[in-house]
């Protein structure tokens, strides 16, 4: 009896072992409901202490600096030039301040609502990790595009009110999702407002693209592959518009569309991606790339065809609504290509390097291992990334680098499916009885 009752405790500690494996094993439960609470405690506390610190130091700061002749530091804060009296710094922090306090208490709800619905909603515990961590990679990504990219501070507002010049000026859904916003808050910018809707962008489309890849991939390979791209994306920080990580997402559902035969809900993406930015048609021919047989040609052709007039009628409607806009730039780039191709090749600019790097090596990896084996939907849409290769060539820039983001959802799985692919995955061709 006395040996027995021994065995169940820790030493001269007096702790049962069972006690001690029951905190244990209920911790590592309710790990992530912890992780959460911390993390959104850590950022309440953050948000009130400078809250408190601005409310009680903040004008009396500003007062000292401004009496110590600091104007010049205070000009630069707020992006003025010359002497201003006190109240005219005041005024200006002050609404620096709220913008700022306000654009960040959005992020932190956020935040605690995607942290909430992993730990809720999330049942499979090897998914929640991964969640987790791309959370954890959304953010800070987030961050490092915002920190980069030149940031255009009236060219949203101008958009909206329908002063801006083409193709601006069709691109009408993000500004009138950040009129929205900034009508909810008040406080909000229109570049912060902007700036949450593609936050809520970023931290949605790694998720997305996990379940996209898990078509071809085990779900660890998924993850790297996941990774891998997170970590290419920076390269193509050097211009900013809100929709980048929108259309990011569009591309990937509408490939997972087609792929996974879901064509019903393929029109609505490509109306709705069509307020946003035209590039949607690529879908329509996407589509048509990914199906088209010999013996279902008509069929295919029809149905392409319809998934073009759903393009068509919001880029139409848009010119007529808003007129015929002059461009804030020359339509046809190729001239500006070659000669900022030579300025690299000179050492003068990295634009055309961060080109080659953040598409070449997946083309190179994919011509290296291809002959073990190949997927049919991604060989196929090889020519959909040479089409929206060429458009972009043309009348954009390889130089913006962002604006290729269509091609990654087929050149990414492409490069690492003869590695890593499943050898039963198996897509067959649309039979003509299903059109």
């Amino acid at each position: 009896m006395t040996s027995s009752m021994s065995r169940i405790y820790l030493g001269t500690t007096g702790m049962p072992v069972g006690l001690f494996s029951m905190i244990r094993n209920r911790f590592r439960e309710k790990r992530a409901s912890i992780l959460f609470i911390s993390s959104i405690s850590v950022f309440v506390l953050c948000l009130l202490a400078g809250w408190i610190s601005y409310i009680l130091a903040g004008h009396r700061l500003i007062e000292i600096l401004y009496q110590s002749g600091s104007t010049e530091f205070l000009n630069r804060v707020i992006e003025e030039q010359g002497l201003h009296p006190l109240e005219f710094y005041f005024t200006k922090i002050d609404s620096l301040f709220y913008s700022l306090a306000a654009f960040y208490s959005v992020l932190g709800i956020i935040c605690s609502i995607w942290l909430l619905g992993i730990s809720l909603f999330a049942k499979d515990n090897v998914f929640k990790k991964y969640l987790f961590v791309y959370f954890l990679f959304g953010v800070l990504l987030f961050f490092v595009r915002l920190t980069r990219v030149a940031q255009h501070y009236n060219i949203l507002e101008n958009v909206f009110f329908g002063i801006s010049l083409a193709p601006n000026i069709y691109r009408v859904l993000i500004p009138f999702l950040t009129f929205l916003l900034k009508k909810a808050v008040p406080a909000l910018s229109w570049l912060n407002s902007a700036s949450i809707w593609n936050f809520i962008f970023v931290l949605s489309a790694f998720p997305l693209f996990h379940k996209y890849l898990e078509k071809w991939f085990e779900r660890k390979t998924c993850f790297l592959i996941t990774v891998i791209l997170i970590y290419l994306l920076p390269v193509s920080f050097g211009y900013d518009y809100p929709s980048d990580f929108f259309e990011l997402m569009v591309f990937i559902t509408g490939y997972m569309l087609i792929r996974d035969r879901k064509d019903s809900f393929l029109y609505l993406l490509i109306f709705l991606a069509s307020f946003d930015r035209p590039t949607s048609i690529f879908l329509a021919i996407a589509y048509f790339i990914s199906n088209v047989e010999r013996k279902n040609f008509l069929n295919i052709s029809v149905k392409s065809f319809t998934y073009f007039i759903c393009w068509l009628i919001p880029v139409i409607g848009l010119i007529v609504a808003r007129g015929v806009r002059p461009y804030r730039c020359n339509i046809i780039m190729v001239a500006k290509e070659i000669e900022g191709i030579g300025s690299s090749l000179l050492l003068r600019s990295h634009t055309f390097f961060d080109f080659l790097f953040f598409l070449f090596p997946l083309l190179f990896i994919y011509a290296i291992f291809k002959q073990e084996k190949e997927c049919r939907f991604l060989r196929r849409n090889i020519m959909t990334v040479a089409i929206i290769f060429l458009v972009g060539s043309i009348i954009g820039s390889i130089h913006e680098v962002r604006i290729f983001y269509p091609i990654l959802p087929i050149l990414v799985p492409l490069a690492f499916y003869p590695l890593f692919g499943n050898q039963n995955e198996r897509i067959n061709p649309i039979n003509v009885k299903q059109i």
